[in-house]
This record gives structure tokens, C-alpha cells and sequence, in this order.
């Protein structure tokens, strides 16, 4: 395939219809990462949401990456007030723009000696991750359990979890409760029609390519009454 017959296979797949369950799910993980990242110290106004990306085949690389077959919401991980205490150790640590999750446990015992609250942050970090099953769970009318631990799409927010959960040395058992609530939590979330209308109207705008956060949030905040944008 020479380059003229590349671009136009890429113009075409950009056109192509997206798939309504992905950007469901990828919706409701930006919904919750804008105003849930918001409520917990994530800066304005996109809170913890960097962008959504959305494709009808996914590159290698971004198989790799752990990502969904048709869609990928990205988080900013920490927020500042943590991140002044993490970005000294990426500095040190980093090398291939990769980093050991083991090599922050340090920091988040800094943090704690400080008394910031890393099981609060973990919490709002496990509710956007599993806001797109609970998105998906509704849309579809599935259990979550069955989407968050068993669907394609989810496979990458479940090692998500994992990784989080790691960092604030949760045990097994600690980690199976947090998580159900989470689940739960996020389930009872999207029922509430401020919550769902916006995830909706989010869905209804992604195309193939990539939405920044600034539009994705300028998105949900039309589609809800101002006094709820920082109370989901």
C-alpha cells in the first residue's frame, strides 16, 4: 500500500460509524474524570480527563499500552498536590519514558507521613476507572460484574486497578472490598439523570481520532446544570 492508498484507508476509517457501547464506556470514564477529578483537587476545568481517543482498529502500539479495542480515556494520574511529591522519583526513576510502579511506593509513604490522603485518591481513581463499565452496564443492560471482569473493552481498566491498588499496598481482601465499592458506587452514579445525560451527550460527539479534555468537558458542562458540575 503506497502512501496516497494509506491516507485514504485512514481518511475512510475516520468516517466510519463509531461503536455506541465504546463511546458509552469511554464517555462515562470521562465523565467521572472530569467531575469527580474536579471535586477531589484535579485543576479546572477538566479535572483528572487529558483526552479521549477513539478508533474503529487499534494500532499495535496501542495494544501494547494495554488499550480497549475501540476507544482509550486518558487520566492525569496524580493530582497536583500529589504530584509535587511523585515527580521528583518519574524525574530520577524514569528511563524509556517507563517507570516501575514499585518505584513510587516511596513517595506515597512520604505522602502519608505528611497525611495526605492516598486512600481517598485511590477511591476517585477506582471510580473512573470502572465509570465506563458502569456507562456500559446501563446502556446495554448487563450486569456490571460481568462487563467490568469479563468484557474486552474493560481489560485495560481492570490492570488499571490493579497497579493503583498496588501503590497503596492494599491487601487482597482490601482490594476485592474497594473495588466492589467502587463498583457500586459508580453504578449508582450513572443512574442519576444529570449524570447520564451528560454521559449521553458526550457519547453522541466522538468521533474516530481524538477529542481533547478542554472540548470533552466543554461537553458535559453544557449538558448539565451548573451547580452539579462539581458534585457527581
Amino acid at each position: 500500500m503506497n502512501r496516497q492508498q494509506r491516507r485514504t484507508a485512514k481518511a475512510t476509517a475516520r468516517k466510519a460509524p463509531v461503536d455506541p457501547v465504546t463511546a458509552i464506556h469511554e464517555a462515562g470514564h470521562a465523565v467521572f474524570a472530569v467531575l469527580l477529578g474536579l471535586q477531589e483537587g484535579w485543576p479546572s476545568p477538566n479535572g483528572a480527563l487529558e483526552y479521549i481517543e477513539m478508533w474503529p482498529k487499534p494500532s499495535q502500539e496501542i495494544l501494547e499500552k494495554g488499550g480497549a479495542l475501540g476507544g482509550w480515556t486518558e487520566f492525569a494520574m496524580f493530582s497536583p498536590e500529589m504530584n509535587a511529591y511523585v515527580k521528583p522519583y518519574l524525574q530520577r526513576l524514569v528511563k524509556n519514558d517507563k517507570i516501575q510502579i514499585a518505584d513510587l511506593k516511596p513517595a506515597f509513604a512520604e505522602m502519608q507521613d505528611k497525611g495526605i490522603d492516598v486512600r481517598r485518591w485511590l477511591r476517585a481513581r477506582l471510580l473512573m476507572s470502572v465509570a465506563g463499565a458502569a456507562a456500559e452496564a446501563r446502556f446495554t443492560g448487563k450486569a456490571i460484574d460481568d462487563i467490568y471482569f469479563h468484557g474486552e473493552i474493560c481489560r485495560a481498566d481492570h490492570e488499571s486497578v490493579k497497579r493503583h491498588c498496588h501503590l497503596c499496598a492494599l491487601t487482597k481482601d482490601e482490594y476485592a472490598a474497594e473495588l466492589e465499592d467502587a463498583l457500586t458506587l459508580a453504578e449508582q452514579q450513572v443512574e442519576q439523570p444529570e449524570i447520564w445525560a451528560a454521559i449521553k451527550a458526550l457519547a453522541t460527539q466522538l468521533k474516530h481520532g481524538r477529542m481533547s479534555g478542554d472540548e470533552a468537558a466543554r461537553i458535559i458542562r453544557q449538558s448539565m446544570p451548573e451547580e452539579q458540575v462539581s458534585q457527581p
